[in-house]
């Protein structure tokens, strides 16, 4: 019965690894092929046209101009960058395989950081890129580590709809880790969140929860957890 439990475990670690590798690979291909929209999207707008110019129409740079004015009735968030900071802690929080326990429960400790919002998506959601500060606290030891999300949001922030759900996958760099242990990690969030924007000018206030596990590479370690912050996004 030993053995069986262990071989368990090892191919349940690896089926999350694959998982999370084939998110990893699927948000990093959004990201990319945003661009590519992008240009569809202006391409197939009524204002862009290929039509040859006639005679003593206005060419070159001053015809061109005029297709970069920026809409003034659109939507503040739509063609603006956000940036979100954040810091919070664990609602619960488990770690298996990681140190000389089996398991162990209440080792998270807390999390801090930023979230930039580097696109759109179809004007249906919001690309960014969040990073973390993470703190954990396990037999006494305080591994640190810094991960790096790219993150799918839904709606987009120029919905102004207060409710907002995503999810992202990315790898994580221990700083300070415990002996026999991985430095590396591959970490992966679902997040829940109400956002109040522009109650000061330009800034706004946002509480998210959800969940941010992550499983070490190198090693059979695994953390899971629940996790609540709150924090200020600022328009810029």
């Amino acid at each position: 019965m030993k053995d069986v439990s262990k071989t368990t475990k090892v191919d349940w670690h690896q089926t999350i690894r694959k998982v999370g590798l084939l998110l990893t690979l699927l948000i990093n291909l959004l990201v990319v092929s945003n661009a590519k929209a992008e240009k569809i999207l202006i391409e197939e707008s009524p204002n862009f046209s290929k039509e040859t110019p006639s005679k003593g129409s206005v060419v070159g740079r001053a015809a061109a101009q005029k297709y970069f004015i920026k809409d003034t009735t659109s939507d503040n968030y739509s063609n603006t960058r956000l940036l979100s900071l954040h810091i919070g802690g664990y609602l619960r929080s488990k770690a298996y395989q990681w140190g000389d326990r089996s398991s162990l429960e209440k080792v998270g400790a807390q999390t801090t950081g930023a979230t930039y919002k580097i696109g759109e998506w179809a004007q249906l959601m919001d690309l960014n890129l969040r990073v973390d500060y993470l703190q954990y606290e396990i037999d006494g030891a305080h591994p640190i580590k810094i991960s790096f999300i790219p993150l799918l949001t839904f709606p987009d922030a120029a919905a102004r709809f207060p409710l907002y759900f995503g999810l992202g996958a990315g790898p994580g760099f221990f700083l300070s880790q415990m002996s026999k242990e991985s430095n590396l990690s591959l970490d992966y969030q679902l997040i829940f969140g109400i956002r109040w924007n522009d109650i000061w000018r330009s800034s706004g206030f946002f509480i998210e929860s959800g969940i941010k596990d992550h499983i070490h590479v190198l090693s059979d370690g695994q953390f899971t957890s629940q996790f609540m912050t709150a924090g200020a996004v600022f328009r810029l």
